[in-house]
């Protein structure tokens, strides 16, 4: 894909603001958290999670995997992490105090997902003494544009308050989404490179995408290189069956620069 000029419209476009760490004092927090070295690091199963009540259950997570959920940022937009922000490994428990349990949003929506994450940035800020500023780079980034012919997608139908997204290595399904969502959550992560919706679509929409996977498996008792039934590939579904296309640019992409971070202490 070759890389175009940046257009006007994407060198215009908002960026999402990069929160800074919030003052503990009086910003959403966890009155408890357990923060405690995990015992195998030689396991790979990580995990971030948000149980009812306002809850944060971490397990064996890294200070990088912390700071992408807490600030919603991929891992390569966070610079300066010390060595041992990939290195250490800890679980974690916090809940917050009876009387804000008792007040949460809505279960799975947006505002649950952006209180949770607050009060992670402000534990991060409390037991890790971490510090942050965001930065702003110029780098090759993908364009999300409506293709010739026009946008082929649904208004949602989903009544639920939270958008769900789900893909593989062969299809993606996605109800009650904004494209900005989806060019920042799941093409970003699907092209390795930071997506900028750039479509003028602002609703929410449910749509799926089929296509072949990049090696397709092998039918089953077929010679060694037979490949399964052809099809569309990941960039061909985006523009057949969605209306929309990828364009390689150069645009501004947020960074987050870390100023001080320290290993949490054992409770």
């Amino acid at each position: 894909m070759r890389t175009l000029p940046i257009t006007a419209a994407l060198a215009g476009v908002a960026l999402w603001a990069l929160a800074q760490v919030p003052d503990t004092a009086s910003g959403p927090k966890f009155e408890v958290a357990s923060v405690k070295a995990h015992p195998d690091t030689a396991t790979h199963n990580r995990s971030i999670n948000n149980p009812p009540g306002g809850r944060l259950s971490c397990s064996n997570s890294t200070l990088r995997d912390l700071i992408a959920y807490a600030f919603d940022v991929r891992d390569y937009q966070i610079l300066n992490a010390p060595d041992w922000a990939e290195t250490e490994h800890y679980d974690i428990e916090a809940k917050p105090a009876r009387e804000d349990a008792a007040h949460e949003p809505p279960r799975y929506s947006q505002a649950e997902d952006e209180l949770g994450r607050a009060r992670t940035r402000a534990l991060l800020a409390e037991r890790f003494e971490l510090k942050v500023h965001d930065e702003q780079r110029e780098m090759n980034v993908y364009s999300l544009v409506v293709a010739k012919g026009g946008a082929k997608l649904q208004p949602t139908q989903e009544t639920g308050p939270f958008p769900q997204m789900s893909w593989n290595q062969t299809r993606v399904i996605c109800k009650k989404v904004t494209m900005a969502r989806f060019a920042k959550v799941l093409l970003a992560s699907s092209m390795n490179r930071y997506v900028i919706d750039n479509t003028g679509l602002t609703g929410e929409y449910d749509f799926r995408m089929d296509f072949q996977p990049d090696q397709p498996a092998r039918r089953e008792g077929s010679p060694e290189n037979a490949l399964g039934p052809a099809g569309p590939t990941f960039l061909q579904a985006l523009e057949e069956q969605l209306g929309l296309k990828l364009v390689a640019a150069k645009g501004p992409v947020p960074f987050l620069s870390i100023d001080r971070a320290e290993k949490a202490s054992a409770n």
